[in-house]
C-alpha cells in the first residue's frame, strides 16, 4: 500500500474551481478563450491540448476521464464489487442500483463531462473567430473540438437519456436549457464525428506521433461504437473496417503490451502527467490498489480456463480474510516526480473495433465475417475458435468476448447491457431485489434540477 492518502470517498472538483456548474458555467477567469489563447498556432494548440490534460490530471481523484466511469458503471452492473464499504456511502448505491439524485458523486460523471463541452464549445467559438492562426492548425484543432464534445455527448446521454445540449458557451443561451431527446443527441454526435473525421489528420503527427491527440481514426472508432449502440450495423461494420484495415498504424499485440504508452493497438490514450501527483494513471492508484474493489464472482467465472486475459489483466490478493481478483490492465501505480511514464490511460483500442465489426456482421447474418473478427479476439487471448454458428449463438458470444475483453474499461458492461436490452434479465438476476428497470437511466443531479426549473428528473427516482 502507498504511503500517501487517498481521499477516496469525497469528491474534488478542482478542475471545475474556476466555473460554475453545468450550463451556469460562463467564462472562467482563466478559460481558455482569454488572454490571447488563440491569437498564434502554438498558444491556441497549448490551449486544446490542456482539455486532454484535464481529462486525466485530476490531482489523484476519480473523474469522468481518468478511472470515475469506469468505477461507478463497474458498480453498477456485474462487473465489480465491493467490500468494507459502508453502505451508506455514496459509492454504495451504484452497487446497490439505489442511487439518489443528491448523490455528490455526480460531480465524478456529470459535471466534468460537461465542462469538457464547454471548453470544446469556447474554443470552437474562438477558433472561428481567430484570423492569425493558419488554416492547417485551425482545421486539426476544430477536429479535435468536435470529436471531444461527441466523446462528451456519447457518454451523457448513455447515463441520462435526454440531456441538455449547450452547443455554445454563451450562458444566456445555456443556463436554462432543456433537455434534448436522445434521438438528436446522437444525431449532433453523429455530426461532429463526421466532421472531425474530415478536419483531423489521418496519423499523430500532430502530437509528435504519441497516440494522445485525435486523428480521423479516432472520429472513426468512436463513430464505429456510436453506429453499433444505434443499430446501424452497415455504418457499423463499415466504420469498423477503416480502422481495422490501417495496418501500418494498428496492430493486436501481446496482451501485456496493450496498456502500454503509444501501444500498436491504441487508437487514443491520454497521457498522465510525470511531474505532479499521482505520476501515473489514475485508475491503477485508485481501483486495484484501494482496497474496496474487485472483481465480482460472475465476472471472474465469465473467464474460460485458458483465457490467457485472467492471467495478464488481473491479480489475485488476500483482502478481509479472502482471496479476491482485482482488475490490473495498468501495472504501475506509482512513480517517482521526474520518473518515465510508461503507461498511457486507454481511450480507444484496436481490439473493440473487431468486436463491433463481429456484432455488426452477425447481425446482418454474415456468420463467417462475424466469425474471423471474433476469433482474431479470441485467438490473441489463447484460446480455441468459437463454436457459435448462427447469428443467435454469435451475439451471445460477441456480448461474452466483449465482457471479458473489455472489463474495467469505461463501463463497455454497463453500457452492452443496457443498449442490448439485456440489462433487466441479467442484473435482475445478479442483483435480485436492488434492480429495477428504471435503474438502466442514473437520476439527473438534483442541484441541476434546483437551479434549472426547465429539467425534469428521469422516472423511478
Amino acid at each position: 500500500m502507498k504511503q500517501y492518502t487517498v481521499i477516496f470517498l469525497t469528491i474534488s472538483i478542482s478542475i471545475l474551481s474556476s466555473c460554475s456548474r453545468l450550463v451556469e458555467i460562463g467564462d472562467p477567469v482563466n478559460s481558455i478563450t482569454t488572454n490571447g489563447a488563440f491569437s498564434t498556432d502554438a498558444t491556441a494548440t497549448s490551449a486544446i491540448v490542456g482539455i486532454y490534460s484535464k481529462m486525466i490530471n485530476n490531482s489523484g481523484q476519480l473523474s469522468f476521464a481518468n478511472g470515475g466511469t469506469t468505477l461507478n458503471l463497474g458498480l453498477s452492473s456485474d462487473e465489480l464489487t465491493k467490500v468494507g464499504l459502508p453502505n451508506s456511502s455514496p459509492l454504495s448505491e451504484f452497487y446497490t442500483n439505489s442511487l439518489l439524485p443528491e448523490n455528490g458523486l455526480w460531480f465524478q460523471l456529470w459535471e466534468p463531462a460537461y465542462f469538457m463541452i464547454y471548453q470544446a464549445n469556447s474554443a470552437l467559438e474562438a477558433l472561428n473567430q481567430s484570423n492569425t492562426i493558419a488554416p492547417s492548425v485551425s482545421q486539426q484543432l476544430t477536429g479535435e473540438c468536435k470529436f471531444l464534445r461527441a466523446f462528451s455527448l456519447f457518454y451523457l446521454t448513455n447515463l441520462w437519456g435526454d440531456i441538455p445540449m449547450p452547443l455554445t458557451s454563451d450562458w444566456n443561451q445555456t443556463h436554462l436549457l432543456s433537455r434534448t431527446t436522445q434521438e438528436q443527441v446522437y444525431q449532433q454526435i453523429v455530426r461532429d464525428l463526421s466532421d472531425a473525421q474530415d478536419l483531423l489528420g489521418n496519423d499523430y503527427s500532430a502530437s509528435n506521433f504519441e497516440r494522445i491527440r485525435a486523428n480521423t481514426y479516432a472520429a472513426t472508432a468512436l463513430l464505429a461504437r456510436v453506429y453499433l449502440f444505434l443499430n446501424d450495423w452497415p455504418n457499423a461494420e463499415q466504420e469498423a473496417s477503416k480502422v481495422i484495415s490501417n495496418n501500418d498504424l494498428f496492430a493486436l499485440g501481446e496482451l501485456q503490451n496493450t496498456f502500454l504508452k503509444n501501444s500498436n493497438e491504441a487508437i487514443l490514450q491520454l497521457q498522465p502527467s510525470n511531474r505532479s501527483y499521482p505520476f501515473t494513471v489514475t485508475e491503477a492508484n485508485l481501483i486495484p490498489e484501494y482496497p474496496f474493489y474487485y472483481l465480482s464472482e460472475a465476472m471472474v467465472n465469465a473467464f474460460e480456463s485458458a483465457d490467457d486475459r485472467l492471467n495478464s489483466w488481473t491479480r489475485n490478493v488476500f483482502l478481509d480474510g479472502m482471496t479476491v481478483t482485482q482488475p490490473n490492465k495498468y501495472k504501475v501505480d506509482f512513480i517517482e516526480p521526474g520518473g518515465t511514464v510508461t503507461e498511457y490511460y486507454m481511450i480507444l483500442r484496436l481490439a473493440e473495433q473487431y468486436l463491433i465489426r463481429s456484432e455488426a456482421r452477425a447481425h446482418q447474418d454474415k456468420i463467417s465475417g462475424a466469425q474471423d473478427d471474433l476469433n482474431t479476439i479470441r485467438f490473441r487471448a489463447g484460446l480455441p475458435e468459437t463454436s457459435a454458428n448462427d447469428k443467435s449463438s454469435l451475439l451471445l458470444a460477441i456480448e461474452h468476448e466483449r465482457r471479458v475483453e473489455l472489463f474495467a474499461e469505461w463501463g463497455h458492461r454497463w453500457l452492452d447491457l443496457i443498449r442490448t436490452n439485456r440489462a433487466d434479465v441479467v442484473l435482475q438476476a445478479e442483483k435480485r431485489e436492488n434492480w429495477q428497470t428504471t435503474d438502466k437511466l442514473y437520476p439527473i443531479p438534483q442541484a441541476e434540477i434546483q437551479k434549472n426549473p426547465n429539467l425534469n428528473q428521469n422516472k423511478g427516482y
